[in-house]
């Protein structure tokens, strides 16, 4: 018995005709599919022993492989008319490594372009993001808070709750009795109709404690007042040698000659 007497005897006892038809079958409608084309060649090895008859010579054997293909790897292979079997196998391992490498460079490149994008719109949205803060901070820093104390709006000290002068700061008398703020609304110009002439201003004393606790009262009087009033007394004082006509107000702080 020879070799092929004894392959043929053990094919009839344990691959019976019906798993021989299906595996010529699997391999009349094989494709490569999902498979790379090293393990899609081991396939069609595998089964080609089940139909020799279809790969007897080379070149159908060729064809045969050639039509189990993906088109984007035949197409690149019908154009190039290899005859040899080895050949096909050779050529379509290079053109999918060729493939490969260029879905790689692709998806790479895809990736580098949304990174890059993905930065500049994070820059942008940080650069936003900072400059409405530092508008924020600013307009925080240009606009005074609400003071707890008077409930409006300043900055520094609250002077309602020092009991301060709201105008020359000082304590121990209010605005309205402030005697440096009385000058300043006194010295400013007024205006007629002849024109405006600007007021020349009067120096001023410092003034003392004393003078903040107790406002003098100053009172002009002319002539025609004198009758008027009980509380003046009109005389002539000899002042220096010189005899002089003078009126007394006895409800006045100040007097003057």
């Amino acid at each position: 018995m020879n070799c092929a007497q004894f392959l043929e005897i053990f094919s009839e006892k344990y691959f019976p005709q019906s798993i021989h038809d299906r595996k010529v079958s699997e391999f009349e409608n094989l494709k490569q599919g999902s498979k790379i084309v090293v393990e899609y060649e081991a396939q069609f090895t595998k089964l080609a022993r089940f139909a020799p008859y279809i790969v007897d010579i080379d070149y159908k054997k060729a064809r045969k492989f050639e039509r189990g293909l993906p088109d984007s790897i035949l197409e690149k292979i019908n154009v190039l008319q290899v005859q040899k079997y080895v050949d096909v196998l050779d050529k379509a391992i290079i053109t999918e490594g060729n493939q490969a490498s260029r879905n790689r460079y692709s998806d790479w490149k895809g990736k580098m372009q949304g990174s890059n994008m993905h930065k500049r719109l994070t820059s942008s949205q940080n650069k936003k993001q900072n400059l409405g803060t530092s508008n924020t901070t600013g307009f925080n820093q240009d606009s005074p808070s609400t003071c707890l104390e008077c409930g409006k709006k300043h900055r520094g000290v609250c002077h309602r709750a020092s009991r301060a002068c709201f105008k020359c700061r000082k304590t121990r008398h209010m605005m309205r009795d402030c005697l440096i703020f009385g000058q300043q609304k006194g010295n400013r110009p007024t205006a007629s109709s002849a024109g405006s002439t600007p007021a020349t201003k009067t120096p001023t004393r410092p003034t003392t404690s004393q003078e903040n606790v107790r406002q003098g009262r100053v009172f002009a009087l002319v002539p025609g007042d004198v009758q008027n009033l009980d509380t003046v007394v009109s005389s002539t004082l000899s002042i220096n040698g010189q005899l002089a006509h003078v009126l007394l107000d006895s409800s006045s702080t100040h007097s003057f000659v």
